[in-house]
């Protein structure tokens, strides 16, 4: 299954601009990834694939649980997985459409901390799933 990462913001923070490009980086190395900036103009609903919305009223799942969702994603043949992290005031127009809304605990933290650790988070998940020792798999 392919990665998008989708940043509905312009990314201007130079400390976290390398970091999110960073972890896209590795990620490619293991499955197809890109990073989409979807700042300029409206935002089509996505119509195909796994999406997943990075939210504060989300679900928090461990590593191991998105690992597993990916997983099965993957078994029931999706190719393609979109992560999306809204800017400031979240992800512009309906998020209805997603089919996971993610949390990445309670704390409330700036849209482009968020793509870090989004970002991070999937190259882990996809370490994880490659058998690669990136993944200590904490308990």
């Amino acid at each position: 299954m392919n990665l998008e990462i989708h940043l509905a913001f312009k990314r201007r923070d130079k400390n976290c601009k390398p970091l999110v490009d960073r972890y896209v980086e590795r990620s490619s190395r293991i499955r197809s990834s890109r990073l989409v900036d979807q700042s300029r103009g409206p935002i089509e609903p996505f119509t195909d694939g796994w999406n997943v919305l990075c939210a504060l009223d989300g679900r928090t799942l461990s590593t191991e649980q998105l690992a597993q969702q990916w997983r099965s994603q993957e078994e029931l043949g999706t190719r393609i997985a979109r992560v999306c992290v809204g800017g400031a005031d979240g992800w512009p127009g309906e998020d209805a459409g997603f089919d996971l809304k993610l949390a990445f605990g309670r704390a409330t933290m700036a849209h482009e901390l968020a793509a870090v650790v989004a970002a991070e988070q999937l190259y882990r998940i996809l370490t994880l799933i490659d058998g690669h020792p990136y993944h200590s798999g904490h308990a």
